[in-house]
């Protein structure tokens, strides 16, 4: 699965099958149905967030240049962010 961000509709298009046949589009805060493995005690909800991102050089440097990129916040804890991948959600 792969996906696209629009940032002027501040969404993330997820793509699941061929060209626009499975596309799912997210609007930024949307809740996200987290996969868990059988057995996890700890379940909580997430939602998906959209946030600039300084880009690092090969030495570690900023560059001075951002990204927009896309992450599941769980909800209740705005601090714990983890990178947005579909294949970890439940469509």
């Amino acid at each position: 699965m792969q996906f696209r961000i629009d940032e002027a509709k501040r969404q993330v298009i997820v793509i699941s099958g061929a060209a626009k046949a499975g596309e799912i589009v997210l609007n930024e805060l949307d809740p996200l149905e987290r996969k868990f493995l059988e057995g996890t005690n700890e379940k909580y909800e997430c939602e998906l967030v959209l946030q600039d991102v300084a880009l690092i050089d090969d030495n570690g440097d900023k560059t001075g240049v951002t990204e927009l990129k896309a992450f599941a916040r769980r909800k209740g804890a705005e601090s714990w962010l983890m990178e947005f991948i579909p294949e970890e959600y439940i469509w």
